[in-house]
């Protein structure tokens, strides 16, 4: 009975194996044979996009959109017959040719995927009601989207528009236009991860906020502008500044300065709406205003000199002294003059012999234009005055003053000699003869107005050929020259044209068209110099 069971058991279990093989072995046969039916398919498809005619499409097979694929005979009949495989012509999928529901359910499915996406150049664009999408499928996938930037990502973006719109000009509602929020969406979507949709829309910022943190921005841009010349007030701070009209009338100033480095600094400080004129104690008015409530003194703005424009010599009554650039000029000026002076005196006795090619020129006109050029020139020489000769005496290669004329040297030597601190030689009292009513009535000899700064700077060598700047002077004997060092500053800092306050008008005009009058004059002015401060110092605002 043992032996029996035993026998049935062994039975039982090699029965079982068999059958595993047989199921091993037909699904290998399965997958051998899927393989290779995928590499028939491809050959088929290679044949079909080559040139070689081995393969070409037939007829329709159960669907428009399916094809036959006919493939040629070996024989040498050069006939076609049919390969048992069909080919979808919207995909580019190889399909069985046999009877059955596949082909409906592909072409159906194969219809679905192409109705979300871009048909195919050849396919009409219109599509009939069978394979349209509902129209509940075709919204977009923002419109469901409830995600939400958080406080600190929404701080970013009002940052960054308030940025733009100092930098560029812009107005706020273009900044803050629907535009303007797809475009920051659409970029969140494309470098972020998840999709923001219409809350996230709704979360950045309105025209009003934009607004208010430029302005911000530009209060805290204005104040770095003080903060950086405070330390050269009534030193070597000085003023530009020139009246325009742009709806109403401003006033464009502007502090030239040079730093402890000795380079010039142009910072536009203020563009000041002046409704009640224009007039030179109206002009000085509002710039001492500006300057006070920055936490200037009277004296400190008094001693600083200005430049302006014909139009307004009265400021003269205000300021130190009034003149009528990225690097030190001044010093210049008169020597240009001078040199033009003596040219045209040559030309105006009829001596051209420093002109090349004299039989190209008119004589007699180049002696009627020096002629007529020396008037003016006598006109607009009597407009300079003793700052002007400080430069050409401060300048290391113009201090032996050759071109000028003896009372004019000592004008530059004791105009610098007054800047200068008082630097006193004590003489010792020696007996005398003389009787003491012809010692008063005498010049003391007791003090002496001498500085041993602008003595060794007169007997210093300097190589006249040499490329080395002004700037690059006086930085390099700021410690041999400490007293005149500090007096070069206040003079070469004086710009000798107002000319770059018209800049301003320029952006103003750009950024204050039409479309922003409604701006109030203090935000005007915010707009105005904080995005010409944001211009030349991009880096105070990151």
């Amino acid at each position: 009975m043992k032996f029996l069971l035993f026998r049935f058991k062994g039975f039982a279990t090699s029965e079982r194996l068999c059958r595993r093989l047989i199921e091993t072995n037909n699904a290998t046969s399965s997958v051998m044979s899927s393989q290779l039916r995928l590499n028939k398919d491809k050959k088929l498809l290679k044949s079909l996009n080559s040139d070689d005619a081995q393969a070409i499409l037939g007829d329709q097979f159960k669907s428009e959109h399916v094809r036959l694929i006919m493939v040629k005979s070996e024989d040498d009949s050069n006939e076609y017959e049919q390969s048992g495989r069909a080919l979808c012509i919207r995909c580019q999928g190889v399909l069985s040719a046999k009877d059955g529901g596949h082909i409906s359910r592909h072409v159906a499915a194969c219809l679905q995927r192409r109705a979300i996406s871009e048909p195919l150049p050849d396919e009409e664009t219109s599509k009939t009601e069978d394979t349209e999408e509902p129209p509940s499928k075709q919204r977009k996938l923002t419109e469901f989207s409830r995600k939400r930037f958080t406080k600190d990502q929404t701080d970013k973006i009002t940052y960054s528009m308030a940025k733009h719109a100092l930098m560029t000009g812009k107005s706020f509602n273009y900044v803050a236009s629907h535009a303007m929020k797809s475009l920051l969406i659409d970029v969140a979507n494309a470098t972020g991860n998840g999709v923001y949709g219409k809350e996230a829309l709704d979360q950045i910022p309105c025209r009003q906020t934009i607004q208010k943190k430029v302005l911000s921005m530009s209060d805290k841009l204005l104040q770095k502008a003080f903060d950086m010349m405070r330390p050269f007030a009534g030193k070597r701070v000085n003023f530009l500044c020139d009246h325009g009209k742009l709806i109403m009338n401003y006033l464009s100033l502007f502090a030239p300065f040079l730093d402890d480095s000795f380079q010039l600094k142009l910072l536009p400080i203020g563009f000041l709406p002046c409704p009640d004129g224009k007039s030179g104690s109206d002009t000085a008015a509002a710039i001492f205003e500006r300057l006070l409530d920055f936490g200037w003194t009277e004296q400190q703005v008094k001693v600083c000199s200005i430049t302006a424009d014909g139009a307004l010599p009265t400021l003269a009554d205000h300021f130190n002294t009034c003149k009528t650039q990225n690097r030190v000029t001044l010093h210049h000026v008169l020597p240009a003059y001078k040199l033009l002076e003596s040219k045209w005196r040559r030309y105006e006795a009829k001596v051209f012999t420093e002109l090349k090619e004299r039989d190209s020129y008119d004589l007699n006109l180049v002696h009627a234009l020096a002629t007529s050029g020396l008037v003016g020139l006598r006109y607009y020489y009597a407009e300079f005055d003793d700052i002007h000769y400080g430069a050409v005496l401060l300048n290391p290669k113009t201090k032996k003053m050759t071109m000028f004329d003896e009372l004019e040297r000592e004008r530059a030597v004791s105009f610098v000699t007054d800047l200068l601190p008082l630097q006193t030689t004590a003489v010792t009292p020696r007996k005398s003869t003389i009787p003491d009513f012809i010692s008063e009535m005498s010049d003391s000899c007791e003090e002496l107005p001498k500085h041993d700064d602008l003595k060794r700077f007169m007997e210093e060598y300097v190589d006249s050929q040499s490329e080395e700047t002004i700037e690059e002077y006086w930085t390099r004997k700021r410690f041999d020259f400490p007293c005149l060092h500090e007096v070069a500053g206040r003079i070469l800092s004086v710009i000798p044209s107002e000319s770059v306050c018209e800049t301003t008008f320029s952006t103003a005009s750009f950024l204050l068209d039409k479309r922003r009058s409604r701006l109030q004059y203090s935000a005007v002015e915010k707009v105005v110099v904080g995005c010409q401060i944001a211009a030349r110092f991009p880096e105070w605002i990151d």
